[in-house]
């Protein structure tokens, strides 16, 4: 099995995760790690609630 070193926190972005140290790092497949990804990725590209605004009717 092919392992990776990405960062143990996959919400980090590129540049961020580029420039940790081995500690901040963790062994991913790369299967895993993309799908951590993605999923962190939706949970912040969810929509918004809706809030009550000036043109409630």
């Amino acid at each position: 099995m092919r392992l990776i070193a990405a960062p143990a926190d996959p919400s980090l972005p590129p540049l961020a995760a580029a420039q940790l140290g081995p500690g901040d790092l963790r062994a991913w497949c790369p299967a895993c790690h993309t799908g951590a990804t993605r999923a962190h990725r939706k949970t912040i590209h969810t929509a918004p609630p809706q809030a009550d605004g000036l043109f409630d009717l």
